[in-house]
């Protein structure tokens, strides 16, 4: 049993879950092994002891543990970490599909103040890690007809739809649409290069070098940006600074009290939501930025294609392949954060986190709503 100190105050395509080589620091250390027969179990004494008992009194602070609850201070951290992400992802039908890790330090092992995994701020040695991982079977989902649809209704708001939640999907746990695609795409695909000009010098250079010789066919590269760019309206990836048809606070406050249907009052409202939501006052765990993490993430917690005849599920395999073939630049890692051991600093970093998890809530209701699932 933990008690409090008196001077402390109150307070897809994937099936199931993949067999990884990706960068996964540590085992789930929430885990509890079971043995084979045969083999004599021993009780060791946790070195690490005391902190995860700074860790277990944090969460113990803010109520997800009690003091009637059992165990060692790191299967209390167990307990309240699932009964902290039952509540954040509570309802959810599409984007909740990962598991959480902790560990001790933020290191590379997690066990001690060692390598830093790309963690470069001097205060490293005072926080523990939160890890969230993927590789567990994702939607994979299409806009066409339903943005077409939304369209017809209300012009611009289909549009608006997809905007906000491209914006509010780059602060959360990573999505793969068709933004990112494009971004993964200029690495897998155009050789670091964003223009259909530069793609062809590089695809020139690479000719030369490799000594392959030019066939003379001129048949259109189905995998170069301006073929890419033609399987999704301009809107999309090329909305422009202030497009016009982007639908203001006033015009979605409309349509969320006076459409015909509750489908479409319900796409109003969320939209609106997440236009005024501060992008500062949120966040997920990311895999760059101040992660502990520094690789690219291979998984994504859903797949959103425009249509059936884009190329992301021809991006998608070779993006894999070339994780597979580069595995040490790439993790199974959705999202890592390094958190404070100290109470105001904790709760600073969970207040963003629920935050974030409540706009990832907004998203996973609005999902279904503009997009239909793969068959």
């Amino acid at each position: 049993m933990l008690k409090r100190s008196s001077v402390r105050g109150s307070g897809q395509k994937q099936r199931g879950k993949a067999v990884s080589p990706f960068g996964h620091h540590a085992p789930n250390l929430l885990a509890i092994p079971s043995l084979a027969k045969g083999i004599p179990g021993t009780i060791e004494q946790d070195q690490y002891g005391t902190r995860w008992a700074k860790i277990a009194l944090l969460w113990m602070d803010a109520g997800y543990i009690e003091e009637t609850d059992q165990g060692s201070p790191r299967e209390l951290i167990q307990t309240a970490v699932a009964r902290w992400m039952d509540k954040q992802v509570d309802g959810n039908r599409q984007l909740a599909n990962f598991a959480v890790q902790v560990m001790p330090y933020p290191s590379d092992d997690g066990f001690g103040p060692g390598a830093r995994m790309g963690y470069e701020q001097d205060s490293w040695e005072a926080k523990w890690y939160l890890g969230i991982i993927g590789g567990y079977e994702a939607p994979w989902v299409q806009l066409e007809r339903r943005i077409t649809e939304l369209e017809q209704i209300h012009p611009g708001l289909g549009k608006t739809a997809v905007h906000w939640f491209d914006m509010a999907a780059s602060r959360l746990l990573p999505i793969f649409t068709p933004h990112v695609g494009r971004y993964i795409a200029e690495r897998v695909w155009w050789y670091g290069t964003d223009n259909q000009e530069d793609y062809e010098s590089e695809m020139e250079s690479y000719r030369e070098d490799s000594g392959e010789e030019d066939d003379g066919d001129e048949e259109e590269d189905s995998f170069g940006p301006d073929s890419f760019q033609k399987c999704f309206p301009d809107w999309l990836l090329k909305p422009g600074r202030e497009p016009q048809w982007m639908l203001d606070a006033t015009q979605l406050q409309r349509v969320a009290q006076e459409a015909a249907t509750e489908d479409v009052r319900s796409i109003a409202g969320i939209v609106l939501a997440l236009s005024q939501a501060d992008p500062n006052s949120y966040r997920l765990p990311y895999v760059y930025g101040e992660s502990p993490v520094q690789l690219d993430n291979v998984y994504h917690l859903a797949y959103v294609r425009w249509n059936g005849d884009d190329r992301l599920i021809q991006l998608v395999d070779d993006f894999m392949e070339e994780a597979n073939q580069c595995s040490d630049c790439f993790t199974e890692l959705l999202g890592a954060d390094c958190v404070p051991l100290d109470e105001s600093g904790f709760q600073k970093w969970k207040t963003e986190m629920e935050a974030g998890f409540a706009v990832l809530k907004q998203l996973d209701a609005l999902l279904p709503l503009i997009s239909d699932p793969e068959s």
